[in-house]
């Protein structure tokens, strides 16, 4: 969803742009800056602050920049958008418990680590899409500022590997 309204700005940044190199106009200098340092929030500190663009440009801080309202995306992802997911930021692993008894013992559960991602609501939202889409529950695990989708057991021969096995190429 992120990625959507990035996409979103984009296109009202390219409008703004346009018509700032044909003439200036204080308001749309001051939505354009706005919109500008909105996208990736989080990322690298830029050089130079918000405000201090915005006085070099004689601009104003705005409440609020106005886009057009995006509705949020419930489609179930298709199996190759998940596979995509998987193959970027997936694992399968092997946890080998220790055994209760003195005799020698041999337990192994899979481990399937489905993608970690940030842990925003739109995020959430899209794992949630994904489990759907193998008919499994959410089992949403949080680590400090990431989520991810982790199963453990039987659950994986029974439901996930054979979601995937069709393209198992």
């Amino acid at each position: 969803m992120e990625k959507r309204i990035d996409l979103t700005k984009f296109d009202r940044i390219q409008f703004l742009s346009n018509n700032l190199s044909k003439s200036f106009d204080v308001k749309y200098a001051s939505e354009l800056i706005h919109l500008v340092y909105s996208t990736n929030p989080e990322g690298q500190e830029r050089k130079i602050s918000l405000n201090e663009k915005l006085s070099m440009f004689n601009c104003s801080e705005l409440d609020s920049v106005n886009l057009e309202v995006i509705s949020e995306n419930n489609n179930i992802p298709n199996i190759f958008f998940i596979l995509g997911l998987f193959i970027g930021d997936g694992s399968l692993g092997f946890v080998f418990n220790e055994p209760k008894a003195r005799a020698p013992n041999f337990y192994f559960k899979p481990v399937f680590s489905f993608v970690s991602q940030k842990s925003t609501d739109y995020n959430i939202h899209l794992l949630t899409l994904v489990v759907r889409s193998i008919d499994l529950e959410p089992k949403l695990l949080y680590r400090a500022d990431m989520v991810c989708l982790e199963y453990i057991g039987n659950i994986i021969f029974e439901k996930i590997l054979p979601f995937f096995a069709e393209y198992k190429d």
